[in-house]
């Protein structure tokens, strides 16, 4: 079985999990080719060979008339996205239509041929060690800065931090891990906060090390489907608190296995109560990573991605 998987040029998050599905698809012995980016999108529709294409751009046709998954990945009728006009030729000439959340689905009032498939993410080697806050908060986030809704969550949250510290009083620093063509903006927009409170953006960097390090993941996002990063953090046992964007309460139950908060004012009061340890957090972080190995493991939906491969190929041989 060989399958092509077209992807964006940008490294956001739909390219990283098209990556990371083309690598676990190879460990389970299958033939992978990536065409990433417009020019590559672009030669596939000419040169691609084999048995199915896998695209998460939009495309006028199925190359070589090979079957065709389409994965949807963000609202592409409310988002800024170049190629929303290719979208409804694209959902029509699929084979099937994939979405990572229910929430996606209802909401681009997606055809009756679209099943719903969620983001996976790999178990880590090892758990991070449990931190005890002391005399110093450790916060981290990851986000990219290439979409306004994602980047200026970033403002939001430095300010929810800022009246947190300001409550508590107590040292805090946020690590911010991302880079794109909005950080400067949002940076700059981030330089009036209390001197408690210590923000560092950092860029591009392996997210391992401050997962271990951190006391708390903290998200913020005003449009967002179902963020690899939460994925991620949830795996390595992290408490999470995100404001609530529209797939959240997909992931996170709140208050057993991570926060979903439901207002800024919220978003702080949970922070503090977090913070005085007016929750279990030890069964909190055990219950989050537990939600990756139930629902989320890379390896279990690997699988349910090659069984609808061989479906969708044997339907078409057949036909």
């Amino acid at each position: 079985m060989k399958i092509n998987i077209l992807l964006p040029r940008r490294m956001v998050g739909t390219t990283k999990w098209g990556i990371d599905l083309a690598t676990s698809l190879e460990k389970h012995g299958i033939d992978v080719r990536v065409w990433r980016g417009e020019i590559q999108v672009l030669k596939s529709l000419f040169l691609a060979k084999g048995d199915l294409i896998h695209s998460t751009v939009p495309i006028p046709w199925k190359p070589h008339g090979m079957p065709l998954i389409f994965s949807i990945h963000g609202y592409f009728r409310i988002e800024n996205n170049p190629y929303g006009w290719a979208y409804p030729r694209a959902i029509n000439i699929a084979d099937l239509i994939v979405t990572p959340t229910e929430h996606l689905k209802r909401t681009m009032n997606l055809p009756a041929k679209t099943i719903v498939i969620p983001n996976g993410v790999a178990l880590p080697d090892r758990i991070r060690k449990k931190i005890i806050i002391a005399d110093e908060f450790k916060c981290l986030t990851i986000t990219n800065f290439y979409f306004r809704e994602k980047a200026y969550g970033i403002v939001q949250l430095v300010k929810n931090l800022n009246n947190f510290v300001m409550k508590k009083k107590i040292n805090t620093i946020l690590n911010i891990l991302g880079t794109g063509p909005l950080l400067d903006e949002v940076m700059n927009r981030c330089k009036n906060h209390g001197k408690l409170l210590k923000v560092n953006f950092l860029g591009f960097q392996n997210p391992a090390e401050y997962f271990r390090d951190s006391d708390i993941f903290l998200y913020y996002s005003k449009l967002d489907v179902m963020p690899l990063v939460i994925l991620e953090a949830l795996s390595q046992g992290m408490v999470v608190l995100t404001n609530e964007y529209g797939a959240a309460k997909e992931i996170i139950d709140t208050g057993k296995n991570g926060f979903i908060a439901q207002s800024d004012l919220n978003y702080v009061e949970i922070l503090g109560k977090i913070f005085d340890k007016k929750f279990k957090l030890s069964e909190i972080e055990i219950a989050a990573r537990s939600t990756i190995v139930a629902e989320f493991n890379d390896e279990s939906i690997t699988k349910c991605w090659i069984k609808f491969y061989r479906e969708i190929i044997s339907n078409e041989k057949n036909m």
